[in-house]
């Protein structure tokens, strides 16, 4: 549970660079459009969208890691497989759903939010479950291997 709170805590670092880069006008809201409605949008639409789309992503790690702690042996970790997959359409489904419901805010930026809430998905959800998962369900998420290889090459206990 820790692995998945500390990349939490990375996605949160990319949520606040996104903020700073629309923030100082980096990232435009609108083509031409004013910065001074940056404060606003972002209250309104960025901030609220991302916790979403975070908040979900987190609840579905963390019932991955419920159901992994619970394997007993190999066999079952593989049938288990089919709810990690199952549990990603959660977050990618919010993405589609707070894309809907704020789409006239959007503005030119749904790129650039759209990049955001995916690197959310992959930090929290991808990576946090490759890291976190327990017993037999270590290696069956697909890049597991590596990411624990990756993660154990940088000092990362795994």
């Amino acid at each position: 549970m820790l692995k998945i709170i500390g990349s939490l805590v990375i996605s949160l670092i990319f949520w606040a660079a996104f903020l700073l880069l629309f923030q100082n006008g980096v990232i435009p809201i609108e083509k031409g459009g004013a910065s001074n409605v940056a404060g606003a949008w972002l209250a309104s639409t960025f901030i609220p969208s991302s916790l979403i789309v975070m908040g979900v992503t987190l609840f579905a790690a963390g019932i991955w890691f419920f159901l992994s702690s619970r394997s007993q042996d190999d066999e079952r970790c593989y049938e288990q497989v089919k709810y990690w997959w199952g549990l990603l359409m959660l977050p990618l489904a919010t993405i589609g759903v707070v894309t809907f419901a704020y789409r006239e805010s959007l503005k030119d930026a749904v790129v650039y939010i759209l990049i955001s809430h995916v690197l959310h998905v992959i930090w929290i959800y991808w990576i946090g479950t490759c890291l976190s998962s327990q017993n037999f369900a270590k290696y069956i998420l697909p890049g597991s291997r590596k990411i624990r290889s990756i993660a154990s090459s940088i000092g990362i206990p795994v």
